[in-house]
């Protein structure tokens, strides 16, 4: 079966990367889309009533040099480089590890904050600590300064994990 990743990376202080996988290229595309819109939007650098169109995007990316076509983005903003890419992968046929996840909703949260404690405990485990700001810090309902991961970093993986878990969910329904 055929499936369509979205991979994102940019080459800022620290390497990131990530990979989602979309039943068909429209989806992908629109995530793509979705994506370099939200960047610059966040940044302030989006016309006012502007559609999130290709065409829009086009206009918006002429300023920063940055390119699209239908099956990538990049462009340098603010001295970093962001590039997506839409790839297009044969999805293998998997035998049935025994892994079914069905989480009632009330424990949901629980369920994706113990992932992200996961992660927490590597980076302290590694000695890793994330910048953050004096109002993140101020903010912070338990005072635990020892935490990672909290805060926007927080919801930005919460989201990650939880839009990572559906895609995977629709595209398995979908090869059924």
């Amino acid at each position: 079966m055929k499936i369509f990743a979205v991979i994102s990376h940019n080459d800022g202080a620290m390497q990131s990367g990530d990979c989602r996988l979309f039943p068909d290229k429209a989806s992908a595309y629109n995530e793509m889309l979705d994506e370099t819109w939200q960047l610059l939007k966040e940044a302030g650098r989006i016309t006012p009533g502007a559609q999130k169109t290709k065409a829009a995007l086009e206009k918006e990316l002429e300023r920063y040099d940055g390119n699209i076509d239908d099956v990538s983005v990049d462009l340098e903003f603010f001295g970093v480089t962001y590039e997506w890419k839409i790839q297009e992968c044969d999805l293998p046929e998997t035998e049935d590890n025994g892994l079914h996840l069905d989480i009632p909703a009330d424990e949901q949260p629980e369920f994706f904050g113990q992932l992200i404690d996961c992660f927490d405990d590597f980076l302290q485990e590694q000695d890793v600590r994330l910048p953050r700001s004096v109002k993140e810090l101020e903010e912070d309902e338990e005072g635990d300064c020892n935490a990672r991961i909290y805060g926007s970093d927080y919801d930005n993986l919460n989201s990650k994990i939880q839009a990572t878990i559906k895609s995977w969910a629709e595209t398995s329904e979908a090869a059924q």
